[in-house]
């Protein structure tokens, strides 16, 4: 359920811009200068173009079967889910990206409320993380349908990847219409499952590595590997990462979650010029998700011991 306050916040309106698919054709252009000559229709099996009619312009090549699934209309049916939720959602912050004219976009949902915060106590302090959903749509191709669950760091704001079913992405493919996408109607389950691996997470803090120098062979072993050649590593990473995870460990100790923030902001920040773009964080997001499903964070999470 959804407060009036949360409900204005969740506005759909600068999302209201007209599109539509148009057929293409060819011109004879030399050197910039539209001659006047003959046009050729090319078929729809090779592409049709995304056209925003309020701006005149053409902001996607896409294929004969897409399916214009509309920002307004899907970001509308997100809100239908979360007021319908038995779930309270009254604090919220809402953030919108609109890239490429329009043609993709992200709006981020960061809840506030008492029951979606969970605390990690650790030996510095008090870190702390809220539920959040990243909801992708894009007219261009470059990404499907996507619904994200997460936390959000609160010192840090870094999105907290979770291994397992609490980070879910609900795919939508544009072959589809809107009202064949399967979209959140389970939300109450993929809340619950948030809280209890936050939850989890939140031992983390207090949990003591087994060495000093157990961060870097970590990252070797894992988000580092590369697994067309298993002898190699990519070393860039590793030293990014290794120099992120000196920073948590000054402020968090050489714990389970310093390394973990590690990971999660290099996954979601701008490090190094890169992670710039939501498909950039996302493929790192996986990254991380794909780290924290291997044997050794498992064999870590049962040798770490509560300092």
């Amino acid at each position: 359920m959804l407060s009036n306050e949360a409900k204005e916040k969740l506005s759909t309106d600068r999302f209201d811009y007209p599109v539509t698919l148009l057929p293409i054709q060819t011109h004879n252009n030399i050197n910039g200068y539209f001659t006047g000559g003959w046009t050729k229709p090319i078929p729809e099996e090779i592409g049709r173009a995304v056209f925003r009619l309020d701006t005149k312009k053409t902001i996607g090549i896409v294929g004969k079967n897409y399916k214009l699934v509309p920002h307004k209309s899907l970001y509308q049916t997100v809100n239908d889910e979360l007021d319908n939720s038995v779930r309270e959602f009254n604090n919220i912050d809402v953030k919108d990206s609109i890239f490429d004219d329009g043609a993709f976009v992200k709006r981020t949902i960061i809840c506030k409320d008492d029951e979606y915060k969970v605390y990690i106590p650790t030996n510095n302090g008090n870190d702390f993380q809220y539920l959040r959903f990243d909801i992708y749509n894009s007219y261009n191709m470059k990404m499907a349908f996507h619904f994200v669950f997460g936390g959000y760091g609160g010192y840090c704001a870094n999105l907290q990847v979770f291994n397992g079913k609490a980070f879910v992405k609900h795919y939508g493919k544009h072959t589809k219409n809107l009202k064949d996408l399967s979209l959140v109607n389970d939300l109450g389950r993929l809340v619950d499952n948030y809280l209890r691996e936050a939850h989890m997470m939140s031992t983390w803090g207090k949990k003591e590595l087994p060495r000093v120098d157990y961060a870097g062979s970590f990252f070797k072993n894992t988000i580092c590997k590369n697994y067309q050649d298993v002898n190699k590593v990519n070393q860039k990473r590793l030293e990014i990462l290794s120099d992120l995870f000196n920073k948590e460990r000054q402020r968090w100790g050489n714990t389970v979650w310093s390394l973990y923030n590690a990971m999660t902001h290099w996954a979601t920040h701008n490090v190094n010029n890169k992670a710039k773009t939501p498909k950039f964080q996302l493929t790192r997001q996986m990254a991380v998700k794909k780290a924290l499903s291997t044997s050794e964070w498992n064999i870590l999470l049962q040798t770490a011991k509560v300092a």
